[in-house]
């Protein structure tokens, strides 16, 4: 038996290194659509930013959610609406005005889950917990308010349970104020550049990981309520996304002077997040209208078909809304960790906007 032992002469394996580090970058290319100076077709544009939307849609509704317990805010009162109201009517108006006079980077500019475990421990203080029966001290008159800690869901029927809400939603607000302006100083100053040298991705990434891992438990809760339909966008999304992004489907269109043709779009590759939540709602939809699901399933289109009803149709939230905020010194101090975690989770963003 002969043995050979072939050696490969380090100029040649530079040689092999580098054709296979110049074809890397040519794969990954190949798979984007648009680059960052391209101009998709005006339609395209609509239902891109229409699933951009869609996108952060879920993130920004999740905050009131999550926040409307905490603040003692029923399930069936319309002061939920107009938080999320609130956060989407904000969050565009900073989207525009960083992707306009900002760094111009394609981020969209919302709320963060950074913030939301100090909020909590705020909210958690003797003084802002939800009132129960008993007489209530924000109004010293007795009141039929009780809270249930069991489905973590408040019943306000006195007249001034807006203000019951809204002092605890000053408190925050003002706290978070504050808090912030170190984050202004940071920038203003240039120290996040001096950072940067200590900011790694081995700090990123874990610290984005951390915030997102605290919320498996409430999105295991939302998703429990409805396993099959849960489990059936992600095989949709994952469907659409990674297998059937290749796919593309043949569009009719109109050209003045030759007619009609078709032009093969990339569909899947798109849009996965817009078509999945379309096919899951129309889904929902049809099996509310057909009566398949049960009066009190938490997937049915009609369920609070009564806030809807009991919304105004156009409402524009404006600075103050809520009242006065003020600031709460044990607040400030907590909202400061948050202050951090979305400094690094910022330049993370940006980092990969970059890229």
């Amino acid at each position: 038996m002969i043995i050979m032992n072939v050696q490969v002469e380090p100029n040649q394996r530079s040689v092999e290194n580098q054709q296979v580090s110049e074809q890397k970058p040519n794969e990954t290319t190949n798979r984007l659509i648009y680059k960052v100076d391209d101009v998709p077709p005006w339609y395209l544009c609509i239902l891109l930013g229409l699933q951009q939307y869609l996108t952060m849609f879920s993130s920004a509704v999740t905050l009131p959610y999550l926040l409307s317990p905490a603040l003692c805010i029923g399930e069936n009162s319309p002061a939920r609406a107009h938080l999320i109201s609130s956060i989407l009517f904000s969050s565009g108006i900073i989207t525009l005005l960083q992707t306009t006079f900002g760094i111009r980077l394609p981020i969209i500019q919302g709320g963060t889950f950074s913030f939301l475990v100090p909020v909590f421990s705020l909210l958690s203080l003797p003084e802002y917990a939800c009132p129960n029966k008993n007489n209530d001290p924000d109004t010293g008159f007795q009141s039929n308010i009780g809270y249930n800690s069991s489905n973590s869901s408040s019943i306000l029927t006195f007249p001034s349970e807006d203000e019951i809400w809204q002092k605890r939603m000053r408190v925050v607000q003002g706290s978070i104020i504050v808090a912030s302006l170190s984050e202004i100083l940071l920038g203003l100053t240039g120290c996040i550049g001096a950072l940067l040298r200590f900011i790694t991705p081995l700090t990123i990434v874990p610290t984005i990981t951390l915030v997102g891992l605290s919320f498996f438990e409430e999105a295991a809760n939302l998703a429990s309520k409805d396993w099959t339909l849960a489990i059936g966008t992600v095989v949709l999304l994952l469907l659409f996304s990674q297998y059937m992004h290749s796919f593309n489907v043949p569009i009719p269109k109109y050209v003045k002077g030759s007619g009609f043709s078709f032009s093969r779009i990339p569909i899947f590759a798109l849009l996965p997040v817009l078509l999945t939540i379309a096919i899951v709602w129309i889904v929902c939809i049809l099996l509310t209208a057909f009566d398949v699901l049960p009066s009190d399933s938490a997937v049915r289109t009609d369920r609070n078909q009564h806030i809807l009803e009991n919304s105004p149709w156009v409402r524009v939230p404006y600075p103050g809304q809520w009242g006065m905020p003020t600031v709460n010194a044990a607040g400030v101090i907590g909202l400061l960790a948050g202050v951090v975690a979305s400094v690094i989770e910022s330049i993370g963003e940006i980092g990969r906007a970059h890229v």
